[in-house]
């Protein structure tokens, strides 16, 4: 209080009383520096002290893992769980890995990534929404040969419904491949449907493992789509959109879902659903 009432006074001091001040100013110095150096050493004990604590808390949740009832369940077990945890939860978009679950289990421990690397039915559903089919997910790869020999249930959409893309996709020649394991399938573009069907009806595929097919198509222009493929177990099929001429009867299928068709579009696939036993329009 003393120098601030001298500093507002515009007080300037001579000779002796100058001195003073002066070896005043050096011992403030000195003490500043003991006061800087006494913080430097409390905040590297403060930082030992957090990485000892975060290295503590880490240590104390893998005890808990270690300790964890789960690693007591058997392997059959175990895959039942992480089969519900799968299905239909694997999207294949994106660069990082939340949304694919059978790949987060499988990061968890060696034990976890051998039972999931042996379990064919975790890799057999995904599904993939992109703005750009020409440049496949690099995943697609690995859950189409890790599910062999299972059948395969996925969601194809494309946002983009780019007509170029879509003629030259690598996702439509992987996929193309593994027609024979096509399960529960739903393909939603507005070119995607026609350039998947194309090339099965070229090839005469038969598509056995069928047993639901969805197909949500957005071009009025283009006339209906042939379908003359046979698919003994499909049960349900669903058309949105676009019209589809099945050619020939279907009596497996039991359920129809036939949304923003014409009258007679919707006629003719029900004409041709015998035992059809649940339509919804």
């Amino acid at each position: 209080s003393e120098n601030l009432s001298c500093v507002r006074a515009g007080y300037y001091p001579f000779g002796s009383e100058r001195a003073a001040y002066d070896k005043l100013l050096g011992d403030t110095q000195i003490e500043l520096d003991r006061c800087q150096k006494e913080i430097d050493r409390l905040e590297i004990l403060c930082n030992t002290l957090i990485a000892s604590k975060q290295l503590l808390q880490a240590n104390k949740r893998l005890i808990h893992s270690i300790l964890s009832p789960i690693h007591k369940l058997p392997l059959d077990l175990l895959g039942n769980i992480f089969e519900h945890l799968c299905y239909d939860r694997n999207y294949l978009y994106g660069s990082s890995l939340p949304n694919v679950p059978t790949l987060n289990l499988s990061s968890v421990c060696h034990r976890w990534r051998s039972l999931v690397s042996s379990m064919p039915i975790l890799w057999s559903t995904f599904n993939m929404i992109e703005k750009e089919f020409a440049r496949p997910h690099n995943l697609l790869p690995l859950f189409l040969g890790r599910s062999h020999p299972c059948p395969i249930d996925f969601q194809l959409h494309d946002r983009n419904e780019c007509e170029g893309s879509s003629r030259t996709s690598k996702y439509i020649s992987s996929l193309l491949l593994h027609s024979d394991r096509w399960r529960h399938v739903e393909i939603r573009s507005q070119f995607l449907p026609v350039y998947l069907l194309q090339p099965l009806i070229k090839n005469g595929a038969q598509l056995p493992s069928l047993k639901s097919l969805t197909l949500g198509m957005g071009d009025d222009e283009i006339d209906d789509t042939d379908f003359p493929m046979t698919c003994a177990n499909l049960k349900s099929l669903t058309v949105n959109q676009r019209g589809l001429e099945l050619q020939f009867p279907r009596p497996t299928i039991t359920r129809l879902v036939l949304t923003d068709m014409s009258c007679e579009s919707a006629l003719g696939v029900i004409s041709h659903c015998p035992n059809v036993q649940d339509i919804v329009l």
